[in-house]
């Protein structure tokens, strides 16, 4: 039977609860367990949680995930951290871990295999980086924990702050740093393990390691330089996101090459434990910028096309320093590409501007734009349509006009506009991008309304609207589970039958795929429910309206924009079919609402009178 740790940092205490819900974990879970403490502290909690299968040695099972209320956006926020903290969890049989209140100084927790928990004092710690803070504590304890740290801008409680795990996993967006600091927590350290998997999930493993050659998106993502390195394609307009969305192209992207990069991977090291695809590679400049290179899918094309610019070395920069100092990419990014629309002091194409920009706002982190991390206390009201965000949470640099299902879904999303919270448009798109379409993701996609010719994807007609709700049904059951999106379907080698296959073996316990993927429908409705509870309006459901009045120009959906009424009835359909009020709220008399009122009562009884 796993667990849920509780810490109370006011109180310096910490206590078990039992958790025998099987199927119930990770994001779902995290959702749970906030929205309950919430109703409890009348504040939210931080969370951390291991998937119900995650943290075991296989293919796709390395995704822990952080759960909060975001600065950002004031809402939920869900942050996936892949590596060794799933399978850390796993080694010490949590399930999540919930952080309350806030300590009287500035601590750092550290939690042994035998749970015990201790407060070690750390105000000397105040404004120190990463690295720093993590040696310091080597320095001390050794090096067999996993730390969870934030720098300066956490410890200042600035809303662009990341959490950065194990020295180059960090929460991507909603500002959970500044959740972090203002608790005066520095640094969180679990002592590091593993668990061994059993036959069937070597089976799986062993299997998909030899399909990897014969699919060519899993290939790329396991060869060097790895998934970080994706192709920053010219042949991308009106998909790929460039100069804050103004453009189709940006003249960086059409001198991009791969192998440039090549000198700069340090390590095939994988710590995402017992996965053979290995995606995210350590790719920096060494011990010359302190390291921290682990290389994710935003940071390059924030670099090269949002930003234009083509310094290599001045974007794999951005990539570790961003980690070092635990600034967001995406809140840099978003403010860099803001500031070269509004600006007269920086330009698209400006590395070198860029670049002191990043230094700058990392060594005084009140200097970013507004002072307080938030990207909107940087606009005025004549500019603010330019700063490019849903719900106050900066959007990842891939283009809603050119992949509109994906840019409906970011816009609905409670916590925001996630670019993996649904497989994207052209993965499904046979006549505008042949390259990126493959006829068993199409074949594989069949039980979600994916026809076997596709769908364009610069479209919101209603069966596309209706599929790819589908989709992001799929790829909430993969989060609320704990498999890793970039191993499963549809367009990846892990299926939704090898996905039921390793539920069984790891909890020996069956589920089906109507039961799989109804867990995706009670994660979203969950953290429905709770930015409801926190008063965020449905109106900040939308995109920036640059993408309802300005048409791309060029490339496969040349003179496309998001026709606004159409947008307005996909999210009407997307309601419907939910079982949601016109205002996107549930009405509660569906078998999700009443599932998650049950499973919300049996936390509540769980957590008692901690």
């Amino acid at each position: 039977m796993q667990k849920v740790l509780v810490v109370d940092l006011k109180e310096r205490t910490s206590h078990c609860i039992n958790w025998d819900i099987k199927e119930v974990g990770a994001g779902l879970l995290g959702t749970l367990l906030l929205d309950t403490f919430f109703d409890l502290d009348g504040e939210a909690p931080l969370v951390i949680s291991g998937g119900a299968i995650s943290g075991i040695s296989g293919v796709g099972m390395s995704v822990a995930y952080v759960v909060g209320h975001s600065p950002q956006s004031n809402g939920i926020i869900e942050c996936k951290i892949e590596g060794r903290l799933a399978s850390t969890l796993r080694y010490l049989n949590l399930a999540s871990i919930v952080v309350r209140n806030s300590a009287e100084s500035r601590v750092i927790l550290k939690l042994d295999k035998n749970l015990n928990l201790e407060f070690i004092k750390a105000d000397n710690l105040f404004g120190k980086n990463i690295g720093e803070s993590n040696f310091w504590f080597q320095n001390r304890y050794g090096n067999n924990y996993l730390l969870a740290t934030v720098a300066a801008a956490g410890d200042y409680g600035l809303a662009n702050s990341s959490i950065v795990f194990d020295d180059g996993f960090p929460t991507s967006s909603g500002g959970l740093g500044a959740d972090w600091g203002k608790r005066l927590l520095k640094s969180f350290a679990f002592e590091v393990g593993s668990v061994p998997s059993d036959q069937i999930v070597k089976d799986i493993t062993d299997a998909y390691a030899s399909r990897i050659p014969g699919n060519p998106l899993t290939l790329s993502e396991m060869k060097s330089p790895g998934m970080g390195v994706w192709p920053v394609d010219p042949n991308l307009p009106g998909y790929l996101g460039a100069h804050n969305f103004s453009v189709d192209i940006a003249l960086a992207v059409t001198s991009f090459n791969p192998e440039d990069f090549s000198n700069f991977v340090h390590a095939e090291r994988n710590l995402c434990v017992g996965c053979p695809q290995s995606c995210l590679k350590e790719i920096s400049l060494g011990n010359e910028e302190g390291g921290f290179g682990f290389l994710h899918q935003q940071a390059l094309p924030i670099w090269f096309s949002q930003l234009g610019i083509t310094d290599v070395k001045g974007s794999l920069f951005f990539n570790q320093s961003s980690h070092l100092n635990g600034l967001e990419h995406s809140s840099v990014g978003t403010m860099l590409a803001f500031l070269a629309e509004n600006s007269s002091t920086f330009k698209f194409g400006d590395g070198e501007t860029a670049l002191r920009y990043v230094r700058a706002w990392q060594s005084d982190p009140k200097s970013f734009p507004g002072g307080t991390g938030r990207l909107l206390d940087a606009t005025t009201k004549e500019n603010a349509h330019l700063m490019m965000q849903v719900k106050g949470i900066p959007l990842p640099p891939w283009d809603p006009r050119g992949a509109q299902g994906l840019g409906l879904i970011m816009a609905i999303n409670p916590s925001g506009p996630r670019y993996d919270v649904v497989e994207h448009d052209i993965d499904f798109d046979l006549a505008n991008y042949p390259a990126f379409t493959r006829e068993s993701t199409l074949l594989g996609s069949k039980k979600y309304g994916i026809p076997e010719s596709g769908f364009l994807s610069d479209n919101l007609q209603t069966d596309k609207v209706l599929a790819t709700l589908n989709l992001w049904h799929l790829w909430s059951a993969m989060d609320a589970l704990g498999i890793c999106t970039y191993a499963g379907p549809p367009t990846r080698e892990l299926t939704e039958s090898h996905i039921l296959q390793l539920y069984k073996a790891v909890t020996n316990s069956s589920l089906d795929f109507e039961k799989f993927i109804f867990l995706g429908k009670l994660r979203i409705e969950a953290q429905l429910n709770f930015n409801i509870k926190v008063k965020v309006p449905e109106s900040l459901s939308t995109l920036p309206t640059r993408f309802f009045e300005e048409a791309v120009k060029s490339g496969p959906s040349e003179g496309k924009r998001i026709e606004r009424q159409q947008f307005m009835d996909a999210k009407q359909t997307i309601y419907r079919a939910s079982g949601w009020s016109i205002k996107g709220e549930p009405i509660g008399d569906s078998p999700v609402s009443k599932e998650l009122f049950r499973l919300k009562e049996l936390v509540k009884s769980n957590v008692g009178n901690l």
